[in-house]
C-alpha cells in the first residue's frame, strides 16, 4: 500500500516551523506496513493546496493531509478540498455546539471567527476532534482515501490514533 503525506502551512516553507507532522505520520505508517512514498509541503493558497492533493490522490492509496483546518482566514483547505470533490460546505450542528460547549468548559468567550471551522464539506465523513475546534474529513475517490486532519500537533495525533 502506498501512502502520501501532504503538510499545509506557509510556516513550513519559511523555515520558522519543522515539520514534526509528516515525521510522527511517517513514522506511524512505516510501522504500520505502509510505504510511504512522497512528503509533500504546500503554502496555503487553495490553487496549491488542491493541485497538491489531486496529484497525491493519483499516485497514492492513502493521503493524509494535515493543516489549514482553523478559523483565520490563511486557513484554505476545507474550501480547497469542496472543490476538489465538487462539494459544498455546509454548517454541521453537532460542530457547530462542540465548538461552544469547549469554549465554555474553558471559561473563554468564543471568537465569531471559530463559527467558521463548523462549516463541513458535504459527503465526506467527519473525523471528531475531541481536544480541539477543527474536525478533520476522510474522502474517497476510486480506491484512494484522503484523510484530512488539523495540523495542530496533538490534535493531529489523538484522532490518527482513534
Amino acid at each position: 500500500m502506498i501512502a502520501e503525506i501532504v503538510s499545509v502551512g506557509n510556516e513550513l516553507l519559511d523555515g520558522t516551523k519543522q515539520n514534526t507532522n509528516a515525521i510522527w505520520l511517517a513514522d506511524r505508517l512505516l510501522k504500520a506496513g505502509i510505504q510511504i512514498k512522497w512528503i509533500t509541503s504546500v503554502g496555503d493558497e487553495a490553487d496549491s493546496i488542491q493541485a497538491a492533493i489531486s496529484q497525491a490522490m493519483a499516485r497514492a492509496r492513502i493521503v493524509l493531509v494535515t493543516g489549514g483546518l482553523g478559523p483565520t482566514p490563511d486557513d484554505v483547505t476545507k474550501e480547497s478540498l469542496a472543490n476538489l470533490f465538487g462539494c459544498r460546505l455546509a454548517e454541521n450542528a453537532g460542530i457547530k455546539d462542540h465548538i461552544l460547549n469547549l469554549f465554555a468548559q474553558r471559561g473563554i468567550p468564543m471568537p465569531k471567527v471559530n463559527l467558521k471551522q463548523a462549516m463541513v464539506p458535504e459527503g465526506a465523513k467527519i473525523l471528531h476532534n475531541k481536544i480541539g475546534t477543527a474536525p478533520g474529513f476522510h474522502f474517497t475517490r476510486g480506491d484512494s482515501h484522503c484523510f484530512v486532519m488539523p495540523g495542530v500537533p496533538a490534535e493531529m495525533r489523538r484522532m490518527t490514533e482513534n
